[in-house]
């Protein structure tokens, strides 16, 4: 179904009713399209050719590339957006990370910036902290989920990564709209945990669908470095989940993904 304003201009905006296993796989499929096409824009900054690109490909491990034969395809941990999937039930251990990232807040005050304002809600920014130092003191003292995709073990191999590459990386905290709803955002979360997509994606103005008040999470950039989004999942029910994404930058993923095309 589409919609049409009076002007008959057509909202760039649908409705589509399939089954729950379909919409699924494409919201897979989305986001690694989203992530592979912006990869490419990186390379293409950086003057490489489409035969020196390393693809990132972000696929569930259900779905797989058709044509396997036109490159080698290897799997990565390090993907250029790190988004955490998966539910933390128990609410005296997510009590205890919000916590952590008081206290993370509080610790680091002198680095954090103005608000940024966009679309009437509040960004939390801090920058230029040690992330290295970041990882120690917060996020390998954080709880996750038995399942948990970003987890002390994918922290502590991004830390002994750019440690052995002498790279003494900065990163920047950034909590989208924080001010809204306390900072929590209602989504959707299965019964196993599994969370549906949390972060925002482009925001048209609607009397100019072209032009956008918001490119979207996964586009909201300071500057190249890597980047700690923070997003709170509340379900109906008011429990709720710290999920963490990460951004890495191309110019890690490019030490640690190869693929071979023919």
């Amino acid at each position: 179904f589409g919609y049409q304003m009076t002007t008959k201009n057509y909202l760039d905006l649908c409705r589509v009713f399939a089954t729950g296993k379909i919409l699924l796989d494409f919201e897979i499929i989305k986001t690694h399209e989203e992530d592979l096409w912006q990869s490419i824009k990186d390379y293409n900054l950086d003057g490489k050719s489409f035969k020196e690109f390393n693809a990132i490909f972000k696929l569930s491990d259900k779905l797989r590339p058709t044509r396997q034969n036109v490159g080698e395809i290897q799997k990565y941990i390090f993907e250029r957006w790190n988004d955490e999937k998966s539910f933390i039930f128990d609410q005296d251990l997510q009590k205890k990370n919000m916590i952590i990232i008081d206290r993370l807040i509080q610790e680091n005050s002198s680095n954090r910036i103005p608000d940024e304002k966009i679309g009437g809600s509040s960004y939390l920014i801090i920058k230029n902290l040690d992330f290295k130092e970041v990882i120690d003191k917060y996020l390998n003292k954080m709880y996750y989920a038995d399942n948990a995709k970003l987890n002390n073990e994918f922290f502590s191999k991004l830390y002994h990564y750019v440690e052995n590459q002498n790279i003494e990386p900065v990163c920047d905290i950034v909590w989208p709209r924080y001010d809204y709803n306390n900072g929590r955002q209602k989504v959707k979360v299965d019964s196993d945990g599994t969370i549906h997509n949390y972060m925002t994606g482009r925001r048209p103005q609607v009397a100019s669908p072209d032009n956008l008040i918001y490119s979207g999470d996964r586009y909201y950039m300071l500057r190249d470095v890597i980047q700690i989004q923070i997003h709170v999942i509340q379900k109906d029910n008011g429990t709720e989940s710290l999920a963490l994404a990460v951004y890495i930058p191309s110019e890690y993923r490019k030490l640690v993904v190869y693929t071979n095309y023919n």
